[in-house]
C-alpha cells in the first residue's frame, strides 16, 4: 500500500512532547486514517468508555493473519 502517515505528521507535534497530548477523538481518528492506509491493521470498536468515546481494538498482523482473525478468535474461545 501506499504511505503510512506518523503520529508527528497527523498531530503536528512529536509523540511524548512536553506539555503536548492527543485527546481521544484525535486517537481514534488517526487509527482509522491508518486503517485505511494499510491492509496490516483492523480497527474494531468493542464499546464505549465512560466518557461516550469509541473503545478500540486494534489488531496489528500479516494481512493474511487478518484475513482469517475470525477463525483465529474462534480457537482461543
Amino acid at each position: 500500500m501506499g504511505d503510512i502517515t506518523t503520529p508527528e505528521q497527523f498531530l503536528g507535534f512529536e509523540v511524548g512532547a512536553d506539555r503536548m497530548l492527543a485527546g481521544w477523538p484525535e486517537i481514534v481518528r488517526y487509527f482509522r486514517l491508518l486503517e485505511g492506509q494499510t491492509d496490516r491493521m483492523k480497527v474494531s470498536e468493542i464499546g464505549r468508555t465512560t466518557e461516550d468515546h469509541p473503545f478500540l481494538l486494534c489488531a496489528i498482523s500479516s494481512a493474511e493473519n487478518l484475513a482469517r482473525i475470525e477463525n483465529y478468535r474462534q480457537l482461543q474461545q
